[in-house]
């Protein structure tokens, strides 16, 4: 199962559909951190790329500001989206977190996800 079709961030195919669905599992990383949310809008500019570096360098893994399909990064990034939503669903997380998150871009990332496994 492919969640985006090819890489996002430097030197990836950069299509948007995956651009935004990367952004999004990545404002869902930014909203449990100190750091700052990032526009989602499919281009994978500056900004993108250093929040990539920013999560790889915070899960451990190779710091290559790309996310590749199949890869760590996004392996990580999906389960730390799917961990959080869960903990939003039972009430594990306090309301400030999800009220910064915002349900707009979990329910765009559900979206994304569902496509992706032919839902």
């Amino acid at each position: 199962m492919k969640f985006i079709q090819g890489g996002v961030g430097r030197g990836g195919q950069n299509r948007s559909e995956d651009v935004r669905l990367v952004q999004l599992l990545l404002n869902d990383y930014v909203a449990r951190s100190t750091s700052h949310f990032i526009a989602v809008d499919g281009i994978a500019d500056a900004e993108t790329i250093r929040t990539i570096e920013e999560f790889q360098r915070g899960g451990g893994l190779q710091v290559s500001g790309v996310v590749e399909p199949g890869g760590a990064t996004l392996r990580m990034l999906v389960m730390g989206f799917v961990t959080s939503l869960a903990g939003d669903l039972t009430g594990r997380h306090g309301e400030a977190r999800r009220e910064r998150r915002g349900d707009e871009h979990a329910a765009d990332a559900l979206v994304y996800l569902a496509r992706a496994r032919g839902a």
